[in-house]
């Protein structure tokens, strides 16, 4: 892997990461979200677009030499992929016992494949922080203690999406962990206000988050697979938040809306509908984003819907497609990241994130009677 990172991505290698390091330093100069990164050939600049508190938490490892840092950062990537998968193969067959050797045997084979598809892959050599904020949230969503709870909020008080996982623990009818969670989340935000008020107020307040879609690639470029993106793709220019996109936002919250609430009770669909949906509304959804999808393609391929013809097409569609440098190849013929004009074929394959997402919603809404995760699977979980 990490030589195809550096052969077809060299001038990009880890870029965030890049920028992760170098926000202690704006923060103390008081440039946090005014500050840019270079990467690749000096074209393309890359801000920081975390809470400060987030900035603090990397000033231990901007001291670190930066090849020695990437190499460790890389590593404990591809470890909170493991963990992820692990985590999401005991969801979705109910057991519990993580040294199960054929649990852990599952996720060794998972693992290996997963680390290839494109949210991976991208998040990987971009050095990016949403394969740490999966695990995290996985960890808050499969253990019966409250307290762990608060590794949701710390992840939701770093970047948006992961929020969108704390209603899933209140229809679980796990009363004191959405209230941990909400600790987890206020008080590094509350930390990082005391000590960074006017930095704080920047990206709270001022919608520095949101105005940013421009600064770090633009809505056009393919690399961005929100609905807002792939809408506009489709209309050649930026649709924003008009109607059209309301109506398209409503329609997907709709067919997420009904998966969950037909399958209520398996707390595996409770995680990856509402964060699938959180990444596909939000206008920053780039490929690492998604990385939301492991837990949908454990649960179609291992959960309760396993041997559903409909399940079992749709992960094979998805895992040849997250797999194939689909993107990649879209980066590499698009005119421009903000050119929105597109041949047919480039917007459909460039909304291929989105409509897979409404497809699988539907499919788990209509499809097959709810059955709660790992009632039929409690002794063992095959190899896939």
């Amino acid at each position: 892997m990490a030589v195809f990172l550096r052969i077809t991505a060299a001038e990009y290698y880890l870029g965030d990461l890049r920028v992760f390091v170098s926000a202690p330093g704006w923060l103390a100069e008081g440039a946090l979200y005014d500050a840019m990164s270079r990467t690749g050939d000096g074209s393309v600049e890359l801000p920081f677009l975390y809470p400060p508190w987030v900035a603090v938490a990397f000033a231990p490892l901007s001291r670190v030499p930066f090849p020695l840092l990437a190499v460790g950062w890389t590593v404990l990537g591809m470890v909170a992929l493991v963990g992820s998968v692990l985590l999401s193969l005991s969801l979705v067959t109910g057991l519990r016992t993580l040294r199960d050797p054929a649990l852990l045997r599952s996720a060794a084979w998972w693992s290996a494949g997963l680390l290839w598809i494109a949210p991976v892959r991208h998040c990987l050599y971009e050095g990016q922080l949403a394969l740490l904020l999966l695990l995290a949230v996985l960890v808050g969503v499969w253990s019966a203690r409250p307290a762990v709870g608060s590794a949701i909020g710390l992840a939701a008080a770093a970047k948006i999406v992961p929020a969108a996982a704390l209603p899933g623990l209140l229809l679980t009818g796990r009363r004191r962990a959405p209230a941990w969670a909400a600790t987890g989340a206020v008080v590094p935000i509350l930390l990082g206000w005391i000590a960074y008020p006017h930095a704080s107020r920047t990206y709270l307040l001022d919608g520095s988050v949101l105005a940013a879609v421009e600064r770090v690639g633009g809505v056009a470029t393919v690399a961005n697979q929100s609905l807002r993106a792939a809408m506009s793709r489709f209309t050649g220019s930026d649709i924003g938040w008009q109607w059209p996109w309301w109506a398209a936002a409503a329609l997907l919250t709709v067919l997420a809306v009904a998966a969950l609430i037909h399958r209520r009770d398996d707390r595996a669909v409770l995680l990856w509908v509402p964060t699938v949906l959180a990444a596909a509304l939000f206008p920053l959804g780039w490929t690492h984003q998604w990385v939301w999808l492991i837990p949908m393609l454990v649960w179609l391929r291992r959960g309760p819907v396993r041997d559903e013809r409909w399940a079992r097409l749709l992960s094979g569609v998805w895992l040849f497609g997250l797999a194939a440098p689909v993107v990649e190849l879209l980066l590499f013929v698009q005119q421009s990241n903000y050119i929105y004009a597109r041949p047919l074929w480039q917007a459909v394959c460039g909304a291929a994130y989105v409509l897979g997402a409404a497809v699988t919603w539907a499919a788990a809404a209509v499809a097959g009677a709810p059955v709660r995760a790992g009632a039929a699977d409690k002794e063992t979980v095959p190899c896939p």
